[in-house]
């Protein structure tokens, strides 16, 4: 019977529950959450499956354990390459032998590293996608016994197969080229449309089993906040909210824009931007800091974070409307992993459009553009619970909120300077010059105000303490929702 005692003095439960057994001993995990046990079991019983399982919800666990099991090696393929180090950094320090399988290295480097996987010195080998495509036709690599594959961070199999990272819509030829027994996706959030193109590509000739569980966050706080100049928003947001800061831009030029106006604006913060483009010195030496950071700023495109384990970050802001939901609860889900208060604050502007990634056609490309105005459908109404409009977009049910600006009555429509500024250019249209309207204001008394005894009017220094780039910012985007006429005097 379940629990009964034996001559021992420990139960049976106990004594037949290797797989808690490992992860205590071997990992310093004393409880694993039933669905990781659950996900483990299918592992060493042989069932593929789809594992979606929220940001830091312990997926690498999952396939960690398991690998020492196993009679043959764990595969892994993995999106970055500061994500393949990560993961190599964490598995040494429990003492698991990886290896790297990545474009650039030796045949003498492969080698040596498959002579040691032979030997059983090495348990997980992780590889870049388009490594792994090749291998097939390795016959080196032939030799070996794969137990099982993983394909970590599953989303990108849909969201950058077909035009990005060709290479995660082949992973179908290395599952049908090879004799992999186990295999299993990974990922933190996925609609159904993206499961399908999971199924599909990583899944050609077997069942698989789709396992589930809540992907909400309860300790991130969501809010959204329209800005007229999101430069002027975001030092505002940061000037006051101490801790580690992830600021999320959509390209790579705009990561070093934000970066060095963060710099000039908010005293006392490092503050250092991360994409694609750098060195791997660079990005390897801006990880190490940030990992150590207590009270960094890091301004980011996508490149930064996927499955990077740093359990303090505080607050993540996102300067622009995300491609899709999957990618801002990917984003998002990257701060609070300590399980400590956070917040995902997401600034939009007017006349926002969707920035695809490269290779993409914005025109043509219908799916992408109706997953962006998902985002934006959830940026720009203000009525309904943050939390649930995004868990209702990826087909989950609704839960209790535990925290987003609609729900605590802090939600904004409009920008709270927007009306009285409206009022006033309306009220005084053709009236005044662009140079004028700035100083009139930022409430200067300039020769032009004295002269037209501009500070008589209503809205002088009403964006007192503003830059006049955030000026300009702030009229750019009212320009921008105007009809034609209205401000043409001024630009």
């Amino acid at each position: 019977m379940e629990g009964s005692a034996n001559p021992t003095g420990q139960t049976a439960q106990t004594v037949q529950n290797p797989i808690s057994r490992i992860a205590r001993e071997r990992f310093g995990v004393e409880y694993l959450y039933p669905i990781q046990h659950f996900v483990i079991a299918n592992i060493l019983d042989g069932i593929s499956q789809i594992v979606v399982l929220p940001t830091g919800g312990g997926k690498s666990l999952c396939f960690q354990l398991p690998s020492g099991l196993l009679p043959g090696l764990t595969l892994v393929a993995v999106p970055l390459l500061s994500l393949m180090g990560d993961q190599r950094r964490r598995l040494e320090e429990i003492n698991i032998p990886a290896g790297i399988l990545r474009g650039g290295q030796s045949r003498e480097e492969r080698r040596v590293l498959y002579r040691k996987a032979a030997a059983g010195q090495v348990k997980i080998i992780l590889v870049t996608p388009e490594v792994l495509i090749q291998l097939p036709r390795d016959p080196l690599f032939n030799t070996l016994s794969i137990s099982h594959l993983v394909v970590d961070e599953a989303h990108c199999v849909s969201e950058w197969g077909k035009s990005f990272r060709p290479s995660y819509g082949r992973i179908k030829d290395f599952v049908l080229g090879s004799s992999v027994a186990v295999i299993t996706a990974f990922t933190a959030t996925a609609s159904s449309q993206v499961l399908e193109g999971i199924r599909s590509v990583v899944f050609p000739d077997r069942p698989v089993r789709l396992v589930q569980d809540n992907p909400d966050r309860p300790n991130i706080f969501y809010r959204v906040i329209p800005a007229l100049s999101k430069s002027k928003t975001l030092v505002d947001l940061l000037i006051p909210r101490p801790g580690n800061c992830v600021v999320f831009c959509a390209t790579r030029s705009r990561t070093e824009i934000t970066a060095r106006l963060i710099r000039r604006r908010v005293p006392g913060r490092e503050t250092y931007f991360y994409h694609a483009g750098l060195s791997r010195e660079e990005r390897q030496k801006i990880e190490g800091w940030f990992f150590n950071s207590k009270n960094g700023i890091l301004t980011a495109t996508s490149a930064y974070g996927m499955g990077v384990d740093k359990p303090d970050i505080r607050t993540a802001i996102h300067t622009g409307i995300p491609p899709s939901v999957e990618s801002y609860l990917q984003e998002s889900g990257r701060i609070g992993r300590d399980g400590s208060r956070s917040e995902a604050i997401l600034l939009h502007g007017r006349g926002e459009t969707p920035v695809f990634m490269a290779g993409t056609d914005p025109v043509s490309s219908e799916v992408s553009r109706q997953r962006w105005e998902q985002m934006r459908q959830y940026a720009v109404d203000a009525r309904m619970c943050r939390r649930n409009r995004l868990l209702t977009f990826i087909d989950q049910h609704e839960f209790d909120c535990s925290g987003c600006d609609v729900c605590m009555g802090q939600s904004l429509d409009r920008p709270p300077e927007e009306a009285g500024l409206r009022r006033l250019l309306k009220k005084h249209r053709r009236r005044f010059s662009r140079r004028e309207l700035a100083a009139l204001l930022r409430g200067l008394h300039s020769y032009e105000v004295i002269q037209k005894s501009l500070y008589l009017y209503n809205g002088f220094g009403a964006l007192k303490g503003w830059y006049p780039g955030d000026i300009e910012e702030a009229l750019d985007a009212l320009y921008l929702d105007e009809k034609p006429g209205l401000l043409d005097r001024w630009f």
